[in-house]
C-alpha cells in the first residue's frame, strides 16, 4: 500500500516497484498517470472520504485473498 500526498507518475513507479496498490486519499489523479497506471496493472483506489477509500481497499484485500497478518 502506498499513501500519497500529490499524485504523478513517480507514484505510479513506486507502486510498481513494491505495492502495485496506491491508495490516493483527497488527490487529483492525472488522466496521464491513471493511464499508465492501468498499462502496468497498479491498482488505484481513490476517495474524497478515508472511510470510503478503507472500505475499498478492505474489500479488494478480501477478493484477492490478502490477509491483514
Amino acid at each position: 500500500m502506498l499513501l500519497v500526498v500529490y499524485f504523478c507518475k513517480l507514484s505510479i513507479f513506486i507502486a510498481l516497484l513494491r505495492f502495485a496498490v496506491i491508495l490516493a486519499f483527497d488527490v487529483r489523479i492525472e488522466r496521464e498517470a491513471q493511464e499508465m497506471a492501468d498499462s502496468l496493472g497498479v491498482k488505484i483506489f481513490s476517495a474524497d472520504i478515508i472511510y470510503h477509500l478503507f472500505d475499498k481497499f478492505t474489500a479488494y484485500r478480501e477478493v484477492s485473498g490478502e490477509s491483514s497478518n
